[in-house]
């Protein structure tokens, strides 16, 4: 991590570097690279996936820029009728699940940000992102913590099907 790179507060984009945090937990930068960037960063991907497989999937949320990063295409050659309907719907669903983690986004920003006041006090206009790293540390239990949180307020229907999937101890064991 560079000494040039700063999380800008209360917004928590990460100044000076071309990408943003980890749209899921918010303490990893991810560099943007058009059009295959994830909005996840490693934890979470590993959380998603571990979780996914409760359901036979590869993916839970939609986090790749591009929808075939999430496990959605429809291939040309397809012809018209209910099975590429079905795959229209899928890609549908990938977008519907980009708006809920921007939603997240902003609402997991605002909780680090109040718990950060909490803490501090006054906000500077940034810090080092290694400062913020220190102050809510990377890694797999952060992940599934926030994942399960995601889990609960966007997709609730989820936990209803497989309660694990809002279990912290169980998501953090992938």
């Amino acid at each position: 991590m560079s000494d040039h790179q700063y999380v800008t507060l209360p917004a928590l984009d990460v100044r000076d570097w071309r990408g943003w945090l980890c749209k899921v937990c918010l303490r990893m930068p991810l560099e943007s690279v058009p059009p295959w960037s994830w909005f996840g960063c490693a934890y979470c991907r590993n959380v998603d996936a571990w979780a996914a497989r409760a359901f036979g999937g590869r993916r839970l949320l939609p986090l790749g820029q591009h929808s075939i990063m999430n496990g959605g295409s429809i291939p040309l050659s397809m012809p018209e009728g209910p099975g590429r309907r079905a795959k229209a719907r899928g890609l549908m669903a990938i977008g519907e699940g980009w708006r809920q983690l921007s939603e997240w986004r902003e609402m997991e920003a605002a909780r680090l940000v109040d718990e950060l006041r909490g803490r501090i006090g006054d906000l500077p206009d940034s810090v080092p992102v290694d400062q913020w790293q220190e102050w809510f540390p990377p890694g797999l239990p952060a992940s599934a913590d926030a994942f399960a949180r995601l889990v609960k307020q966007q997709r609730p229907g989820l936990a209803e099907i497989d309660p694990r999937v809002v279990d912290v101890d169980w998501l953090a064991r992938n």
